[in-house]
């Protein structure tokens, strides 16, 4: 597990940058779950769109808004889950202790 964001002195989770290369990073070592602020729900994809004209070929880069759960799940298959609070995110991953 991965978790990423700020928090603030009432426990809310705040968002932050970098998420595309923290995704990247929790799946090149093998982690399975992201846990992101909700806040960071978007990210800028940036595709590449080209036209010719004649023998010249003209490239840009659009930038383009995508949900991050999808494209993080797609790109990296790690799954993502959102927090907003500290007593979200403790509740998500608290484990049951075991029967005596």
């Amino acid at each position: 597990m991965t978790v990423t964001g700020t928090i603030d002195e009432d426990g809310n989770i705040g968002p932050v940058g970098g998420i595309l290369e923290k995704a990247e990073a929790a799946a090149a070592s093998g982690k399975t779950l992201l846990v992101l602020p909700a806040k960071n729900n978007n990210v800028v994809e940036r595709r590449e769109e080209t036209q010719v004209f004649g023998g010249l070929r003209i490239a840009r880069q659009r930038p383009v808004v995508v949900d991050t759960r999808t494209y993080v799940e797609e790109h990296f298959g790690i799954r993502v889950e959102y927090a907003d609070t500290l007593d979200d995110f403790l509740a998500d991953v608290r484990v049951p202790a075991a029967a005596p």
